[in-house]
């Protein structure tokens, strides 16, 4: 059957779940005390999980396979979100830093200006991360555009699992 990439990627996290959910089950439920009974059937357990985690790597490779074509603004957006965190968190523009002079034994601390120059300006700063901002929403926009208009093949029995 044909659904769309965002169907099809909304089915690839509910897969996900369903294996981690199984993986706990399975871990959980496979010994028990002699004379106590099994909660659940391990061994069925472990077929189901193996059938959908076949299922999700069938899905992951043709997903791959599909988004080639927006790759670039993929990885741009992940890329730009690095960037963004890098003028947020490490870009100081602060021109004037106080710093305390302890006066040791018997004096008093005193307080000294200290006076920078800096290279990249806070206008500077927050006008890029605006522009990168800009870029991801605009790329987001796009690869929502292209996941609702783009169909994908599927296992008719994926949906039923």
């Amino acid at each position: 059957m044909k659904i769309t990439l965002a169907k099809a990627l909304n089915l690839k996290n509910r897969l996900v779940g369903q294996i981690s959910k199984l993986q706990s089950q399975i871990t959980g439920n496979n010994r028990v005390k002699e004379g106590r009974e099994f909660k659940f059937d391990a061994k069925a357990l472990l077929e189901k999980y193996l059938n959908i985690t076949n299922n999700l790597i069938s899905l992951k490779a043709s997903l791959a396979i599909q988004n080639i074509d927006i790759y670039d603004k993929i990885y741009s957006i992940a890329e730009f979100k690095s960037m963004i965190s890098f003028f947020q968190n490490q870009i100081i523009t602060i021109d004037v830093e106080e710093r305390t002079i302890h006066g040791g034994y018997a004096k008093e601390d005193k307080i000294e200006e200290i006076l920078y120059k800096v290279a990249i300006t806070e206008q500077d700063r927050l006008t890029k991360i605006t522009e990168l901002e800009q870029k991801i929403a605009q790329f987001q926009d796009e690869i929502s555009y292209y996941n609702n208009t783009t169909f994908i093949e599927v296992d008719d029995n994926i949906e039923k699992i």
